[in-house]
């Protein structure tokens, strides 16, 4: 059950920053002052690292042989159950908070920035 409300949860986040919420200028998130604000940046930060890993895997899938990006993916799928997974846990006792998708956001940001920076080191070795 609290893997589905964290997947609501991901799913809220990933919106957050569409519709009215987008409004928010980014320049906001410089000063950001009230916990909604702190949320939206946070958002928005994590769907931008989300964009260049995106791009860093199909970089780098452009690279590889056929079973490379077999091998490739099944890295990737089994990455990104471990990083929601650990996103969970880590969040789990600010279920209810305001302060939740702050701590879902920030947790997804800073892994997905680590998986980007194993990425780019796989893409700037020579295949």
């Amino acid at each position: 059950m609290h893997k589905t409300r964290f997947s609501l949860s991901l799913l809220a986040l990933m919106g957050l920053s569409s519709g009215a919420l987008a409004s928010h200028a980014k320049a906001d998130c410089q000063d950001a002052m009230t916990q909604t604000a702190m949320n939206i940046c946070s958002a928005e930060a994590y769907q931008a690292e989300d964009a260049r890993l995106n791009q860093n895997y199909k970089a780098l899938r452009a690279k590889l042989s056929a079973e490379q990006k077999a091998d490739l993916k099944n890295v990737q799928l089994t990455w990104l159950k471990y990083r929601d997974q650990q996103c969970a846990f880590e969040s789990a006792r600010y279920e209810g908070g305001s302060i939740y998708p702050l701590i879902v956001s920030g947790c997804l940001h800073k892994l997905t920035q680590q998986r980007n920076a194993v990425l780019s080191e796989l893409l700037s070795q020579p295949r």
